[in-house]
């Protein structure tokens, strides 16, 4: 045990060599650009940008309920949603997810480059075949995000 103690000091009391200094740069690293890269706005915090390009997409969330065209963004309005439209019925939402894409993978497809107007199709494309597949054809035409010439 003991020469396992020597050799855990004796590492941990190593004076860095120069080359392993030099590996690391005092230059501070670049920090991410928090500018939306469609209009510009600035913000403080990565995930309030994020938040700020999904507003760009379609809706990513659709109401559970049978004839309820409802989409919106956030599992939040999803719940709000239900408890003023649907609490009557006395069913509950419950932990399931009703997402209807991933909108985290086009937000990084629109920061590595891709043209938010090719992003919002792709998902605009996703989005109708999966309001088709749960019958939900009504909810089409609310889905769509900022971006209103997204068909053509």
């Amino acid at each position: 045990m003991s020469a396992l103690n020597s050799a855990f000091q004796r590492s941990v009391s190593r004076t860095p060599s120069q080359d392993e200094v030099d590996a690391q740069p005092n230059e501070p690293m670049p920090s991410i650009p928090l500018k939306c890269p469609i209009c510009g706005k600035s913000f403080k915090r990565v995930q309030e940008r994020d938040r700020h390009l999904k507003s760009y997409l379609p809706h990513s969330i659709y109401c559970p309920f049978e004839d309820c065209p409802w989409t919106g963004r956030r599992r939040f309005d999803l719940k709000t949603h239900w408890e003023n439209k649907h609490s009557e019925t006395g069913q509950v939402l419950g932990n399931m997810k009703y997402q209807i894409y991933d909108p985290k993978a086009f937000v990084k497809s629109i920061l590595d480059g891709t043209s938010h107007i090719e992003a919002s199709r792709s998902a605009y494309k996703r989005v109708q075949e999966r309001l088709m597949e749960l019958g939900k054809i009504d909810a089409g035409a609310n889905v769509l995000g900022r971006q209103l010439d997204i068909e053509a």
